[in-house]
C-alpha cells in the first residue's frame, strides 16, 4: 500500500515484506475505528441471532468441531446459570423469577449431553497462535505500538476494562454466595472459559485496522468468526456439541469520561432484567442509586470496600456524609464561596483524607478530596484557595477565585 506524499516503507524479511510505517492516511482512520468497535461494544440493538450462529459454527469448525447446538440465554447471569443449571436449587433467591424462567426455559432436557468437554481453548489456541503471531512477524514494533495505544487501549478502557470486567464481577457476585463449595471452582471456570462477545471489541479492533488499512488480510482470517460474534452478540460459552448464547445488555450508558454510569437507574441492564448499578466506573448496590434522596448515609459509610464507599458517598453527596463524620476546618469557611478545606477520617481509613467544602450556586455543597501536597506546584495544600487551585489545575500563586460563580 503506498501514498504520494508519504509512501509507505516496506522491507524484506524472511521472505515477507514488512509494514514499517504507517502513512498519514492510514493513522487519519483511526479515530473512526475507535468508534465503531466501541459501538459494538456498547450496543444496546437485541443480538443478530442468525448472524450469530454462523459465526460460532465458523469457529468450531475452524477449530475441528462439528458445529454445536446453540442455546440462548437473556443474559450472562442466566447463561452462566443454564449451564450450572444442576445447582439452580442452590441458587435460590439470588437470582429474580423472571432470570429463573429463562433458564427453565432454556436447559430444556437434553442440554447436558457432553457439556464438560470445553472446547474454547482449542479454538483459543487456533486464533492466537495463528494470528498474533503473523500480525506481530509482518508489522514493525512502532506501528504496533502506535495502533496499540490508539485503537485497541482506547477501546479497551471502556469496553473490556469497565463494562466487560462488569458484567464479569456482577454475575460471579450474583451467584458465589450462594452456591455450594462442591460448584464454586466450576462456577468460576465457566466465567473465565466465556468469550466476551461484543465485549472482546479492543483488540478485535487493532486487528481489524491491520486487516483493512495494510492489507493483512490473510494473516488476520481466523478472526472472521470472533469479528461477526462482536457485531452480533453478546458473550458465548462454547462446549463440545453445544455453545451457550447471550443477547446484548438493551441498557449500557456511559459518562463523559467512557465509564458505566447512571444517576437515576441501572448502568447496565439486560433483558431478563439482570442489572448492574454503578457511579462513575464503580459498581454500587442498587438502593444507592434507587433511595439516593432518602438513604441514611451510615449505610454507605459501613461499606467495607473503599472505593464503592467513595462512589456512593460522590452519588448521595458529600454534604450528607460530612455530617455523619467527625470535621475539622483547617481554614475558610464551608458555607462561603470559597469553601474551608476540611479534614474527615473516613471508616476503614488509617489517616484523616482532605476535602474542599464549598457553597456552589450550580451544584450546591460539594466536598472534594484533595491531596496534602499540589502535585501542579509541589506545594503543601494548606488553605481553600490553595485547594481550589489544585482543583483548577493551577499553582496557588496563580489561582484568582472569580466575583461570581456560576
Amino acid at each position: 500500500m503506498t501514498d504520494d506524499k508519504t509512501a509507505e516503507e516496506t522491507k524484506a524479511q524472511g521472505g515477507r515484506r514488512m509494514i514499517t510505517e504507517l502513512t498519514d492516511a492510514q493513522k487519519a482512520t483511526m479515530p473512526g475505528y475507535v468508534r465503531e468497535w466501541l459501538g459494538h461494544g456498547t450496543c444496546t440493538i437485541a443480538a443478530d441471532r442468525p448472524r450469530a450462529e454462523s459465526a460460532i459454527f465458523r469457529m468450531y469448525v475452524q477449530a475441528g468441531f462439528d458445529a454445536p447446538k446453540v442455546v440462548w440465554c437473556d443474559s450472562p447471569l442466566s447463561m452462566l446459570l443454564t449451564k450450572q443449571a444442576s445447582v439452580m436449587d442452590s441458587v435460590g433467591n439470588s437470582v429474580s423469577d423472571s432470570v429463573r424462567h429463562s433458564v427453565r426455559h432454556s436447559v430444556g432436557k437434553s442440554v447436558w449431553n457432553n457439556i464438560w468437554d470445553s472446547v474454547w481453548n482449542n479454538v483459543g489456541d487456533s486464533v492466537w497462535n495463528n494470528v498474533g503471531n503473523s500480525v506481530w512477524n509482518s508489522v514493525w514494533e512502532s506501528v504496533r505500538d502506535s495502533v496499540e495505544k490508539s485503537v485497541w487501549e482506547s477501546v479497551r478502557d471502556s469496553v473490556w476494562n469497565n463494562v466487560g470486567d462488569s458484567v464479569r464481577d456482577s454475575v460471579m457476585d450474583s451467584v458465589m454466595d450462594s452456591v455450594r463449595d462442591s460448584v464454586r471452582e466450576s462456577v468460576m471456570d465457566s466465567v473465565r472459559d466465556s468469550v466476551r462477545g461484543q465485549h472482546e471489541a479492543s483488540w478485535l479492533a487493532f486487528y481489524s485496522f491491520f486487516a483493512t488499512e495494510c492489507g493483512l488480510k490473510t494473516q488476520t482470517e481466523n478472526l472472521q468468526g470472533l469479528w461477526e460474534l462482536c457485531k452480533s452478540c453478546g458473550w458465548i460459552m462454547p462446549y463440545k456439541n453445544i455453545c451457550f448464547a447471550s443477547e446484548r445488555h438493551n441498557i449500557c450508558r456511559l459518562n463523559e469520561n467512557g465509564v458505566i454510569h447512571c444517576e437515576n437507574g441501572p448502568a447496565i441492564a439486560y433483558p431478563d432484567g439482570f442489572e448492574i448499578y454503578a457511579w462513575n466506573g464503580t459498581r454500587i448496590p442498587k438502593e444507592w442509586v434507587t433511595n439516593r434522596d432518602t438513604i441514611d448515609p451510615a449505610v454507605i459509610l459501613a461499606a467495607t470496600n473503599v472505593e464503592q464507599r467513595a462512589a456512593g458517598a460522590a452519588c448521595i453527596g458529600w454534604a450528607r456524609i460530612a455530617e455523619k463524620l467527625d470535621r475539622k476546618i483547617i481554614n475558610g469557611d464551608p458555607e462561603s464561596d470559597i469553601g474551608a478545606l476540611v479534614e474527615m477520617t473516613l471508616p476503614g481509613l488509617p489517616e484523616p483524607g482532605r476535602f474542599l467544602m464549598a457553597k456552589c450556586p450550580r451544584n450546591g455543597t460539594i466536598c472534594e478530596g484533595v491531596p496534602t501536597v499540589s502535585d501542579i506546584d509541589d506545594l503543601p495544600i494548606q488553605t481553600a484557595i490553595a485547594a481550589q487551585a489544585w482543583r483548577d489545575c493551577l499553582p496557588a500563586s496563580e489561582y484568582v477565585h472569580p466575583t461570581i460563580r456560576t
